[in-house]
């Protein structure tokens, strides 16, 4: 209607992704090198919880000394991080538990 092509619902990130050059493959590759989401050797989700556990008291107790918003955003903030990663954890848990 009125010349107007039809609406694709093919995105891009940029140019380059259009022209598929491969300058482009060379940094998609890099963007997300393999293992990056993994945790480092010898560091177990359990460790990296209580972790964050120990900073979430710290941050609490600074709260409570010295009380400033952006602490209590960093506070809130790092709870649902916590709560997020654990709700994932146990989910993954789930997952192994029905595969066997």
């Amino acid at each position: 209607m009125f010349g107007v092509p039809p609406v694709s619902r093919t995105y891009w990130r940029s140019l380059g992704q259009i022209a598929d050059s491969p300058e482009y493959r060379a940094a998609l590759e890099r963007e997300f090198p393999e293992g990056a989401s993994e945790l480092p050797e010898g560091v177990t989700r359990r460790e990296m919880m209580m972790l964050l556990g120990a900073f979430i008291v710290y941050q609490s107790y600074r709260l409570v000394h010295a009380f400033t918003v952006g602490m209590l955003i960093l506070t809130l903030f790092d709870l649902i991080v916590v709560v997020l990663t654990w709700r994932e954890y146990g989910r993954q848990r789930e997952r192994l538990s029905a595969r066997r």
